[in-house]
């Protein structure tokens, strides 16, 4: 009889002890829900707001991101124009890295990068100038 009540005393403290846990695991996932029907009424008050804005732009009509950013000035348009040709001489010595990994010659991809790398320099020298010139001005 006193092994049949040990063993249940041992399995009494496991239930509390899982029940604990279980009561623990209810509280975080009451939490979570919580947390989550929150998050839920944001996203939906932001969703709202787009779309509101998107009612309210529907009947525009649409932009021309080239004609959306016009340059203030002729120095402006100059260092539109630099930064511009600056990034993509950029994403060309990428492409001749890229290209030598494929052998293509070494001789040929050093002749383009020279080239490249050089019209770079000539550009970051002359934005340099450029924003000086701004700066001077007062426009920057």
């Amino acid at each position: 009889i006193q092994e049949d009540l040990d063993r249940e005393f041992v399995t009494q403290s496991r239930l509390r002890q899982r029940h604990e846990q279980v009561s623990s695991l209810r509280n975080q996932l009451e939490d979570q829900v919580q947390q989550a029907t929150r998050h839920l009424g944001v996203v939906q008050q932001r969703s709202a707001g787009v779309d509101q804005w998107l009612a309210q732009n529907a009947a525009r009509e649409a932009i021309d991101p080239d004609e959306a950013f016009q340059p203030g000035d002729v120095l402006s348009g100059q260092m539109l124009d630099l930064v511009a040709e600056s990034q993509a001489l950029e994403d060309t010595l990428f492409h001749l890295d890229t290209a030598l990994q494929r052998d293509v010659p070494l001789d040929q991809v050093l002749q383009q990068v020279r080239k490249v790398a050089r019209r770079q320099f000539q550009c970051k020298a002359l934005i340099n100038k450029v924003a000086m010139r701004q700066r001077a001005l007062g426009g920057m």
